[in-house]
């Protein structure tokens, strides 16, 4: 049997406290930078009986090999034993991984007591359709994913909302215009985030305490008029809305390319929303298996 030396134990224990201690502790992108030198615990594998054998290898190798593991290897390989439980859950890995995935930081904070494992396991993308108990006069279809207006071409504006609430961590999801007619623009349709207090029948979306984009570029949060913000948006296009309850911001992406922070002043319980003008027009809920968190460095 290979024995552990005694100074190899004693670093284990070291590194290896309780729930781990991070000695990484986290930075928004306004914050100083500080130096400090990672040390990874030791690697040890489990052998007969309560034996344990120390891998030959030094463990700063198995830190470089952790650097390429994913969010799913990190969580499988924690449970094969604790100085493996302590590596999972090392802030610089995560930071990694979240970079790697999102992209780095640039306008969006981290609450000062959150890990950077948290932080990303706080990005989810959107799981719900349409409520159909909470909308105006609208047509929901195709598994509630898909909203049409639900009366003539002279209109009158509907919304709906969405059928789970966003209370905490960041959020995104996507809407499709399907049906759009060329000179519908402006408040014909808004796509955003609505209250739990917000009324669905003949009103647009930005009113009573709602964010919206609007078609022609514009945003508008209470307010009937609105003000330049982003790219108009047609037939064809894909919305993506990110809300950051941790920020209180939203951020919304045409095709993809974000057009920057909309607003920072998102509080308490929203829902996604849509308002509609006129009959005909139509739009859907991207299902979450088409759906890839966007790159926010962009």
């Amino acid at each position: 049997m290979i024995e552990s030396d005694p100074v190899q134990k004693d670093e284990f224990k070291h590194f290896c406290k309780p729930a781990l201690s991070h000695s990484h502790p986290l930075q928004s992108p306004s914050s100083p930078s500080t130096t400090t030198t990672h040390h990874p615990p030791p690697l040890l594998s489990h052998s007969q009986g309560s034996n344990f054998l120390l891998i030959t290898l030094p463990s700063e190798v198995w830190f470089h090999v952790a650097t390429f593991f994913n969010a799913r290897d990190m969580l499988n390989v924690s449970g094969l034993s604790r100085a493996w439980r302590c590596l999972s859950l090392d802030d610089v890995l995560w930071k990694a991984l979240y970079e790697r995935r999102f992209g780095k930081l640039t306008q969006i904070l981290i609450p000062p007591l959150l890990s950077w494992k948290d932080f990303y396991a706080a990005h989810k993308i959107y799981k719900g359709g349409w409520d159909t108990a909470c909308m105006g006069r609208m047509l929901v279809t195709r598994e509630r994913h898909t909203v049409s207006h639900g009366g003539d071409f002279l209109g009158s504006y509907q919304c709906v909302r969405g059928a789970i609430p966003v209370s905490s961590g960041i959020c995104y999801w996507e809407i499709s215009i399907d049906r759009l007619c060329i000179h519908q623009t402006g408040f014909h349709v808004v796509i955003g985030a609505i209250p739990s207090s917000f009324n669905y029948w003949h009103t647009y979306l930005s009113c009573n305490g709602g964010w919206g984009y609007l078609a022609d570029g514009r945003k508008s949060h209470n307010s009937g008029n609105g003000e330049a913000y982003g790219s108009k948006y047609v037939e064809g296009d894909i919305i993506g809305v990110l809300v950051d309850m941790n920020a209180h911001s939203i951020t919304f992406f045409r095709n993809g390319v974000s057009q920057g922070v909309a607003f920072n002043n998102v509080y308490g319980v929203v829902y996604p929303g849509v308002s509609l003008l006129t009959g005909g027009q139509r739009v859907s809920m991207v299902k979450v298996e088409n759906l890839k968190f966007p790159y926010r460095s962009k």
